[in-house]
Order: structure tokens, then C-alpha cells, then sequence
């Protein structure tokens, strides 16, 4: 009966862990794929696996490392299955996000926190073409379409509202850490 009780106790705690740190998951995963409904698609698998495996993982040891190793996995499944898909990352340069991705002191909610403060600052028209992007998922065309300008304003507009949110960002996160 203890072992089962110590079973659960490692899947609860298992579980936790993952909520912890789904969305700084989910940004590895993007960094690799390239593409956020990819990306969401392979974390529910990777969630899948996770809590079928949550007995393998060792209290202590670095839950974010484990869980990477399975999104690696089940990144190099799926590209496996679509075999039409262009590797668009050497194996050298995966290895080398991993780390970056375990060195990184700043986590997903962080940044997140960061850029909804960011946007919140930004120009009213800025909003709009970013809300018109990102969240209904217009493309650049339409978005023109829309607020009255051309293709070609709007990915110079787009360019500089990231650069300007990346700026915003890791200003904001270095006066945090400091």
C-alpha cells in the first residue's frame, strides 16, 4: 500500500511540475518546430507521455531536462511521420537550444508577464495589427486589407512593433532581475 502511495505522490507531484513549466516547454518546442499549432499538438503528446512515464522520473533530479529529452522525441516522431518535412534545424543546433533553454534563468510566465505589459503600452494602431496578426490569425494582406494600407507597410509595421516589444521586454526583465 505505501508503494502506491509513494506511486501517486511521484505522479501528482509529476503533474505539478508540468504546469509549472508548460509554457517554458511550449517555447522550446516552438523554437524548434517553427510553428505554434505544431507545437501545441506535440506538447498535449509530450503531456501524454509524461504522465504515463511519471513513475520514471527521479525526485531531484532536473524535471525540465526530462521533459525536453520527450519533446525531443516526440518532435523526431512526428517529422518522422510527415517525412515531406524539410528538417529545418541541424541536430548540433537542437542540442544547442536545449542548453540554452536550461540555462535560461527566466521563465515562460516571466516573459509572458513582460510582453502583456509591453503590448499594453503600445500605440493603438500597433495593437490593433498586432491583435489582427497573432490572434485572429490574419495574414498580412488582409490586415492591410482591413486597416487601410499595403502588404508591404504592414510587414515593415510588424517589424518594428517586435523589435520594439523584444526591446520593451528585455528591459523590463533585466529591471526585474536586477
Amino acid at each position: 500500500m505505501e508503494e502506491n502511495e509513494n506511486t501517486q505522490d511521484s505522479g501528482e507531484n509529476v503533474l505539478k511540475y508540468l504546469l509549472q513549466y508548460r509554457s517554458d516547454l511550449l517555447g522550446f518546442i516552438i523554437s524548434i518546430v517553427r510553428d505554434f499549432d505544431s507545437a501545441e499538438e506535440i506538447l498535449q503528446d509530450v503531456c501524454v507521455v509524461v504522465v504515463k512515464k511519471s513513475g520514471d522520473f527521479e525526485e531531484g533530479t532536473n524535471f525540465g531536462a526530462w521533459v525536453r529529452q520527450i519533446a525531443r522525441f516526440k518532435i523526431q516522431e512526428k517529422w518522422r511521420e510527415q517525412k515531406k518535412h524539410k528538417l529545418l534545424l541541424s541536430q548540433q543546433a537542437i542540442d544547442a537550444l536545449e542548453i540554452a533553454e536550461s540555462e535560461n534563468s527566466v521563465t515562460g510566465q516571466e516573459r509572458l508577464k513582460a510582453l502583456i505589459n509591453c503590448r499594453k503600452k503600445l500605440p493603438e494602431k500597433s495593437r490593433k495589427i498586432i491583435n489582427l496578426r497573432y490572434e485572429r490569425k490574419l495574414k498580412c494582406e488582409d490586415i492591410a486589407h482591413k486597416v487601410g494600407t499595403t502588404k508591404t507597410s504592414i510587414h515593415m509595421s510588424l517589424s518594428r512593433i517586435r523589435a520594439s516589444l523584444a526591446k520593451c521586454i528585455n528591459k523590463s526583465l533585466s529591471s526585474e532581475g536586477a
